[in-house]
C-alpha cells in the first residue's frame, strides 16, 4: 500500500500587511536563514517550524562532525 503524504498549502505572504511583507523580503531576500530577522506578522505552520529545528539541528551536527575531524 503506497501513502500519501499529508500537506496543505501555507501562504508565503502576509494578507494583513502586504506593504510590510514586501519590503521585509526585499531586505531579507539575499541573506542566510541565520541574518534575517522574522516579520512580525509571521506565523510559520507547524511542520515548517518543526523543519526550520531539523535543519538547525543538522547544521549542528554537522558541524561538530567536522570539528571531530579536524581535530
Amino acid at each position: 500500500m503506497i501513502s500519501v503524504p499529508v500537506y496543505g498549502d501555507v501562504p508565503h505572504h502576509c494578507v494583513l500587511h502586504p506593504r510590510y511583507f514586501k519590503k521585509w523580503w526585499k531586505e531579507n531576500s539575499m541573506k542566510t536563514r541565520d541574518n534575517i530577522t522574522e516579520p512580525k506578522c509571521l506565523d510559520l505552520h507547524e511542520h515548517l517550524k518543526t523543519l526550520g529545528e531539523m535543519i538547525k539541528l543538522s547544521e549542528e551536527i554537522l558541524s561538530n562532525l567536522k570539528d571531530e575531524k579536524e581535530g
